[in-house]
């Protein structure tokens, strides 16, 4: 179930990619930003689920952002859509980075969680 969810998000950042319009710097700086998201949801995933991960979900969450991709090639999307997907996206990463830096079952490590929510919100911020 949970890399259904990162499959529907990865497929968002895929299409945001394309139908964005965001350029040079922008567009780079989007796209370490998600790149930092791939890593964590690769980390996440592959410590609970390592087999399941590598034989079959990892094949499923690329297929995912390729797809996203090749659906954002034709144009004509209105703005309003865009705007809704990237608060998905938004909202979406906001919750992985909860359940990956602040989970019950594991010591807490606010400050590192609060220094990169800060970070990653300037980054959003800036494009």
């Amino acid at each position: 179930m949970r890399a259904g969810s990162y499959a529907t998000m990865d497929g968002t950042i895929g299409y945001l990619l394309v139908q964005s319009g965001l350029q040079g710097w922008r567009f780079w700086l989007f796209v370490v930003a998600m790149g930092l998201k791939f890593v964590v949801d690769d980390c996440g995933l592959h410590r609970e689920r390592c087999d399941d991960y590598e034989r079959i979900a990892r094949w499923v969450l690329t297929a995912a952002v390729l797809a996203g991709a090749a659906a954002g090639l034709p144009s004509g999307v209105p703005a309003g859509a865009i705007a809704v997907m990237r608060a998905f996206l938004a909202g979406g990463i906001m919750l992985n980075v909860l359940n990956e830096e602040i989970p019950a079952a594991r010591p807490r490590s606010f400050w590192p969680f609060a220094l990169g929510a800060a970070v990653y919100g300037c980054l959003l911020l800036v494009v």
